[in-house]
Formats: structure tokens, C-alpha cells, sequence
């Protein structure tokens, strides 16, 4: 599969400050370990104007993005812009107490996602390195909870949590959390942190069964590669072509790589887009992994990680996925796909993209029949037998990025 560079990147991280109030041993954006540097004043405002017009969802972090001065400012233009947004943060009070007022008159702002690091004190508190902001963090999502706004959690897999995925589950399950999201730890080798493949592997498996047997809303939130171990809902992203991170300054990345492609404040975000080293950054993919059919999850797994540890890719990478190996998905005779409510279909120059807030899928202009497909809403029978197997195929690569629904014919 090859791989389509898009005219703009569809999700946005904004790294608002570099200040942080929480001292993580294992933080991996390195812009928090800055912290005497002073945070640009006023280019929130000109860098929101620049990715207003492409961007699917904004992702707002740092640093403790609540600790920018002009915080409450910043969610209001975002929501003024209609630009969806989830603020990333230790969720710690008093620290949030402040901005609370302001989401909770947001109409687009769709959550806080709070990090959980542990289900005790001391576990939390080993990787935040701050007494009593295990505490704080339950604090903040109370007050959180007590005003009717969505959270998410997130914990980092690690070794000294291992004995704890169940039990943090279950504590943000109790706490109304929408989702409850295990990432991988993607910082430079640490005893205390660092989980073995063997561990990981079965940080996954938990995550998996606790889903499906408690249902639990258990993800893994961040890139595993699915040929290291296989689990449901991969985020259909990745950096360098659904994803970029924009700091303080302006500077445009691909996630937590190092490597600036240009400036929003001097270029714009589809000009950047288009030059030579993003296209340059995607043929880094290996090889492998362009071959794979989840080339649009995770190829090349976790390039930053790859390239702090010296090496030519994710270490994790064993080998591609071909359609065969996937488990068959089963389509109701007579049904009729459509979009699930969140998807949008954008042109390109290659063809169209199909995304919503979380999962972008390229067509490519061969396939022009696919927009069409879905605005006559025709059953799965005349689909087929007007463009063949090709629809089944699409069916699938769409229902594995969570992008369609099969609808009873009878119900439509």
C-alpha cells in the first residue's frame, strides 16, 4: 500500500506552554523539561487561525496546557471556531479549578483527558514525582465530574502498574471516565518504567479482556504495532501524515520526532505540508510496513522512539499484516453501509480522504464511485454487482477504521 501525503494534517496538537507543574521521570515530550523558557504570549491566537480551516480535532497539551496564562482565552476561540477539542492534563486541583467555568459553556469541547498513572499514591506519585497529586488529580475530576464534563483516562504501561491495569480500570470505570486508554511508554529506557515485550504483550491482552468480559471502555491509546500483538480500535493515525504537533513558537513536527518542518507563522500549514521533508519523513517508512494493511496505523511504528534509541525503526516491528491474516468481518445481506455520524469526506489531490475525529482512510481517484456510494445508499447486493469485490474490500479497510455502519435496509 503506498502511502498518500494529505494536503493538511486532519489532527492537531498544540503545545501551548512548556510549563508543568507535575515532574514525570517518564515524560517523553521534552519541550516540559524546558521549563525556564518563557512561553510566546500571544501566538495562540495567530496559530489557531492558521490550522482553523483543516483541522478535524485539536488536541490541546503542553507542558500543563492549564497553566497557560491566557488558557480560558484560548479554549473559548477554539470553541468560537468550532474546532473540536480535548485538553491533555494531570487533571490536578486547584491547578484546573480556574477553566472549568469556560468548558463548561463550550459547545465543542469534548473532554479532558486526565492522567491516571496509577491506582495508589505511591504508584502515581513514583512517576509524577509531586506528593499529594494523586489526591489533586481525583480532586479534579470530581470537579470535573460535578459540572457534567466528559474526561478520559490515560495511564502509561509500565512495570511497576502492571499488577494495577484492572485496578485503575475499575477506579475510572467508577468515575464515569468515557474512555480508559493504556499507551505504551515511548521514552528513552528506564528500569522503573520500561515494560518488557513480555509485559507489554500482556498489558494488551488485559486491556482486551476487560472490555469484552466487564465492558469496560479499555483501549490502548497509543501505537503498539498490530504485528507485535493484535487488539481492537488502533487509532488510525499517524504522525507525519494525519498528526503534527505545533509548539510555543510556532514550529511544526511530527509528534514527540524532534524534526521541524516549518513554521506556522511564516508558512501555512498546507504549504508545510507539501514540502520535500514531509514527503521525505514518510519515505522513511520501512518497507515492511508499506506492504501492511494497517500501513495507515502504524507504519513504522513509533519513529521518534526509533530514532532517540539509534535505531532504524520501532523495535517492536516483526512483520507485515496481509488481508488473509485478518479475521473475516461478516456484512448482512441486504444492508446498507453509510458513514458513521462523525465522518467527513475531504478531496485531495491523490482522490479523497474519508475521516472523522479520530481515523482518516485514503481513496484514491480511481475509485471515484466511492462518494457516490454512499449518497445513494444502495444495498450491499447492487453495490457489488455494479463494482465487484472492490466494495467488499473497501467495506472492510473502512469497518476496520471504525468509518462505517451496516444499517438494516428496513430501518433506513
Amino acid at each position: 500500500m503506498a502511502l498518500f501525503n494529505i494536503r493538511a494534517p486532519l489532527y492537531i496538537s498544540l503545545e501551548i506552554t512548556y510549563e508543568c507543574n507535575n515532574y514525570c521521570t517518564g515524560c517523553i515530550n521534552e519541550l516540559s523539561f524546558s521549563r525556564r523558557r518563557k512561553t510566546p504570549p500571544s501566538n495562540w491566537q495567530k496559530i489557531i487561525d492558521a490550522i482553523a480551516d483543516t483541522a478535524a480535532q485539536i488536541r490541546v497539551t503542553g507542558g500543563e496546557p492549564t497553566l497557560h496564562p491566557h488558557i480560558n482565552e484560548i479554549a473559548a476561540y477554539l470553541d468560537a471556531k468550532a474546532l473540536p477539542f480535548v485538553i491533555f492534563s494531570h487533571g490536578r486541583l486547584p491547578t484546573i479549578h480556574h477553566l472549568l467555568p469556560t468548558l463548561q459553556r463550550a459547545t465543542y469541547f469534548w473532554g479532558f483527558l486526565i492522567s491516571m498513572h496509577g491506582r495508589t499514591a505511591k504508584t502515581h506519585e513514583n512517576f509524577t514525582n509531586v506528593k499529594h497529586s494523586y489526591q489533586q488529580m481525583l480532586d479534579g475530576i470530581a470537579a470535573v465530574r460535578e459540572l457534567g464534563l466528559p474526561f478520559f483516562t490515560t495511564t502509561v504501561i509500565r512495570d511497576e502498574v502492571m499488577d494495577e491495569i484492572e485496578a485503575i480500570a475499575e477506579l475510572a470505570y467508577s468515575l464515569s471516565a468515557e474512555t480508559i486508554n493504556f499507551n505504551r511508554y515511548l521514552g528513552l529506557k528506564n528500569g522503573k518504567f520500561v515494560a518488557t515485550d513480555e509485559q507489554l504483550r500482556l498489558a494488551i491482552r488485559k486491556v482486551e479482556q476487560l472490555r469484552k468480559d466487564k465492558g469496560y471502555p479499555t483501549y490502548i491509546g497509543n501505537c503498539i504495532p498490530q504485528c507485535f500483538e493484535a487488539y481492537e480500535y488502533p487509532e488510525f493515525q499517524i504522525s507525519g501524515l494525519t498528526n503534527c504537533t505545533i509548539d510555543p513558537d510556532g514550529n511544526v513536527r511530527a509528534g514527540h520526532d524532534p524534526k521541524i518542518f516549518g513554521n506556522v507563522l511564516q508558512q501555512s500549514l498546507e504549504e508545510i505540508w507539501c514540502n520535500q521533508a514531509v514527503a521525505r519523513y514518510l519515505d522513511e517508512v520501512p518497507a515492511t510496513c508499506k506492504d501492511c494493511i494497517y500501513a495507515y496505523t502504524c507504519p513504522g511504528g513509533s519513529r521518534a522512539l526509533a530514532n532517540k534509541l539509534g535505531l532504524p525503526q520501532d523495535p517492536l516491528i516483526t512483520k507485515a499484516i496481509r488481508r488473509s491474516d485478518k479475521k473475516e468481518i461478516v456484512i448482512p445481506r441486504g444492508c446498507i453501509p453509510t458513514l458513521n455520524k462523525f465522518a467527513k469526506i475531504r478531496q485531495e489531490n491523490f482522490g479523497c480522504i474519508i475521516y472523522d475525529f479520530n481515523t482518516m482512510y485514503p481513496v484514491a481517484a480511481s475509485n471515484s464511485w466511492v462518494e457516490e456510494l454512499f449518497n445513494r445508499r444502495q444495498p450491499i447486493e447492487k453495490l457489488t454487482a455494479e463494482h465487484g469485490n472492490t466494495v467488499l474490500e473497501f467495506m472492510a479497510a473502512l469497518n476496520d477504521a471504525g468509518l462505517v455502519e451496516f444499517n438494516d435496509s428496513a430501518s433506513m
